[in-house]
């Protein structure tokens, strides 16, 4: 009864989060929608898993680090131009490929060291659980920006 609660409890703030980042008449700067987007999501991984306690002090730091990896990745956000692919010669193509899979390779790397490293703190079930969340939490907030985006 008591994890209902508390999971009933993560839940519902969960959705007032989600609900204040969307229902804003004014466009939060980018600092605090990444702000609102990591306490949804720890949130949200939270009620998924489950954690005790213990689980819970032994994972965050483990995923944090993880999460700034994966983040130091991904592309920049500033506003790059992008070359008009008929202007770029075969060979800056073929390097612009090769840098992608570059990056989806160490990416892979990345989840792999993390992997072995969340198997120390989890039992298998609640890793797997752990992908599953992030990627419903993923389909989640690309469905929240599409029904605000036709609602505009």
């Amino acid at each position: 009864m008591k994890n209902l609660k508390r999971s009933l409890g993560i839940l519902a703030f969960t959705f007032l989060m989600i609900g204040s980042i969307f229902a804003q008449g004014e466009k939060p700067n980018r600092e605090e929608m990444e702000q609102k987007m990591k306490v949804m999501k720890v949130s949200f991984i939270t009620e998924q898993l489950d954690f005790t306690e213990d689980e819970a002090m032994a994972f965050w730091p483990v995923y944090n680090n993880y999460e700034d990896e994966m983040k130091a990745l991904r592309p920049s956000k500033g506003k790059e131009e992008r070359p008009n692919v008929e202007e770029l010669s075969d060979g800056e193509i073929e390097g612009m490929i090769m840098e992608k899979f570059a990056k989806e390779f160490k990416k892979t790397q990345v989840q792999e060291v993390y992997f072995e490293k969340f198997k120390l703190v989890l039992p298998m079930q609640k890793i797997l659980k752990l992908y599953k969340a992030e990627q419903a939490f993923k389909k989640e907030i690309i469905a929240k920006f599409k029904e605000r985006k036709q609602g505009l």
